[in-house]
């Protein structure tokens, strides 16, 4: 057994524990270096830095050998570039969430420029508290303090380092992100504490700066520094109420760090927070960030009444498992881009529906097999888009029983959570019913007849029906939003006459395609949907499709919640029909750059067959055979067709 000695150094009264020199089980690998930043004298930048954990051993955030920066070269000096908001003088922060081997993480903490111009290097170096320095781990940030030219900041300068605030002499020349807030899934909570809530909102870049890394998290804090702070014991003891075991952390809800969000794009995000244990009355207040900054329009305020304790046995709140092992997301809520309906759209259901405006107040309550109609119709259809997107250009009309409702903004048809049945005038009595795990409703005059079979209509559809128009493509859209397996349930992507494990190899490589899509968000944002229910992304036909195709949702319950992973990311998963005897690459198909698990390989069970689609990934023809004559289980055909990729489960 090696063992390792630790060294002590007595500062101002009070003992710091050096991390000793080197233990082989930790090293790291800088996937993207600190870039050299140019600051006014005074001036606050962001240090971000992406580090991937080469070594056997988890980077945990707190506890014992938590991972963190400090000032290298020599060690433990006072750094000229730092900022108040440090751990220490010498330790700007800890790594951002924890990191399991093999993945990688962020390290982001603040620097303040000096008041002199120049060029300052500072080295830091990681560290496994009371451990080990990770090899690998050493890096530089670079500053270069600039003159002045604009008259004489240096007062102001001064005081801004004084002050140690986040306003700069240059800070009037920065364009701020700006939202506004075009989808919430609820105005207000009611529930009992403890209950999880899955949520949802979507807010639209009304900015000129394009959104980078964007995040919900609460917004009483210093978004820059939401990473780099580990929360007091009093702050989790506050925010537990509403913190949910699939946050990033105690204060960070969700984030995206794929792709953009350009001006006139829009964004959802999906995430769940738990109501606070006691009966009372709450807010819940959060706040979109994009680039470590607060988004203008990004507030998010919930008013939560928890009508009764939430049941305990030990009176303690359970732990939370923030950064640590991977924690199970729950199902997302993913929407689905129907069809653009060219006359009033006609809704029925066995259910009761209720209806809300965009800021979810319910308007009106739909009983049980009563027809309903909901339109939009332009203000004028000949003028010019506006630019605001605020601004009403038509109006939305729902009509049923005599009652007629007109809202400049959407509406929205959503089953109802719980309705009394077979109800007793006599005692007022009845059983309770809860509309909205298996509802599913009835659009009346849409036709979507299978050429197989012009007997069946797929009309039906399970979840919420919102009709919404899109200024961007100046079209209407009836949008379906339902949970993840439903959905898949009601895709029609496959015929019949397959094996078991081909229905679940699909189910998988569909699941994996769609929640790609719903994460990334950039395909159908100015369309208000995640994916449409056409070949574009895949062809989704809803209820009657559920119920007619047996085999195909029995291969989504046998595979809920896998997925597709490429170190570590869920990835994007395309298939088709059948090749001509092998598939093609990402290039191959369609330009830019190839992606590593979309390799080329031969599938001989489609020789002399011509080829049927785009030809990148899974070949449904050639898959199907492989299972059923070689006998291969799902997870080898998936890691056949995408090359260097693990299966597993991803939600719940």
């Amino acid at each position: 057994m090696t063992f390792v000695t630790l060294t002590m150094t007595v500062l101002v009264g009070f003992f710091i524990f050096a991390p000793p020199v080197h233990a082989a089980s930790y090293s790291a690998e800088i996937v993207e270096p600190v870039a050299k930043m140019a600051l006014a004298p005074g001036e606050k930048g962001m240090v971000s830095l992406l580090i991937k954990n080469t070594g056997s051993i988890a980077w945990p955030v707190t506890g014992r050998g938590y991972v963190s920066a400090y000032t290298f070269d020599p060690k433990y000096r006072l750094s000229r570039l730092e900022d108040k908001s440090w751990r220490r003088r010498d330790q700007p922060a800890t790594i951002a969430a924890a990191v399991k081997p093999g993945a990688s993480g962020y390290l982001r903490f603040p620097v303040l420029a000096p008041l002199e111009p120049g060029v300052y290097k500072e080295t830091f170096h990681l560290a496994a508290e009371d451990t080990a320095w990770i090899a690998g781990g050493k890096f530089v940030v670079t500053v270069e303090v600039l003159e002045k030219k604009m008259g004489d900041n240096r007062e102001i300068a001064k005081k801004i380092q004084d002050d140690n605030t986040n306003v700069s002499a240059s800070s009037t020349f920065t364009l701020p992100h700006k939202a506004l807030l075009l989808a919430r899934s609820h105005r207000k909570i009611e529930a009992v504490g403890g209950e999880n809530i899955l949520m949802r909102f979507g807010f639209k870049n009304v900015g000129e700066t394009t959104w980078i890394e964007r995040g919900i998290g609460y917004a009483d804090v210093a978004l820059a520094l939401v990473d780099s702070i580990a929360p007091t014991a009093s702050a989790l003891q506050n925010d537990r109420g509403f913190a949910h075991e699939s946050w990033l952390s105690a204060r960070e809800v969700v984030k995206i760090a794929s792709g953009t969000v350009a001006p006139g794009q829009t964004e959802f995000f999906t995430f769940n927070v738990r109501t606070p244990a006691k009966s009372g009355a709450y807010t819940l207040r959060l706040q979109l960030t994009a680039g470590e900054q607060r988004v203008d329009g990004g507030e998010i305020e919930v008013p939560v009444t928890v009508t009764a304790d939430a049941v305990s046995t030990s009176g303690e709140p359970a732990p939370l498992a923030f950064g640590g092992e991977a924690v199970l997301l729950s199902e997302p809520i993913i929407r689905v881009g129907l069809f653009k309906p060219e006359q009033p759209v006609e809704f029925k259901s066995s259910f009761v529906y209720v209806l809300r405006d965009a800021n979810g107040l319910i308007l009106y309550e739909l009983p049980t097999s009563t027809q309903a109609v909901v339109h939009f119709k332009r203000s004028n259809p000949s003028t010019t888009l506006r630019a605001d997107p605020s601004t009403s250009l038509g109006t939305y009309t729902f009509y049923a029983q005599g009652t007629t409702l007109t809202s400049e903004t959407q509406f929205r048809l959503e089953p109802k959570v719980a309705s009394v049945v077979g109800l007793d005038p006599g005692s007022g009595q009845g059983s309770v019913r809860d509309d909205s795990v298996g509802a599913y409703f009835e659009l009346l005059n849409h036709e979507d007849r299978p050429t197989w079979n012009r007997a069946i209509n797929y009309n039906q559809f399970r979840g919420v029906f919102e009709l919404r128009y899109s200024a961007e493509n100046d079209k209407v859209w009836a949008i379906n939003e339902l949970p993840m397996e439903q959905y898949l349930a009601g895709l029609a992507e496959v015929s019949e006459n397959k094996v078991p494990e081909f229905y679940k190899a699909q189910a998988v490589a569909a699941r994996t395609y769609a929640y790609y899509q719903l994460q990334d968000g950039r395909k159908h944002a100015s369309r208000n949907f995640d994916v449409n229910a056409s070949q574009g992304d895949q062809v989704y036909a809803g209820y009657v499709r559920e119920q007619t195709f047996k085999k195909g949702a029995e291969g989504v319950v046998a595979t809920r919640g896998e997925m597709i992973t490429y170190n570590k990311d869920v990835v994007v998963t395309p298939y088709f029909a059948q090749s001509d005897g092998k598939t093609r690459t990402w290039k191959q198909a369609w330009g830019g750059s190839d992606k590593p698990w979309l390799a080329s390989v031969i599938t001989h069970y489609d020789n002399g067959r011509a080829r049927y689609g785009h030809g990148v990934g899974m070949s449904q023809y050639d898959a199907a055979k492989r299972a059923e004559k070689e006998g291969l289980d799902y997870k080898a055909l998936l890691k056949y067709y995408y090359q260097g990729v693990a299966v597993g489960r991803v939600f719940k």
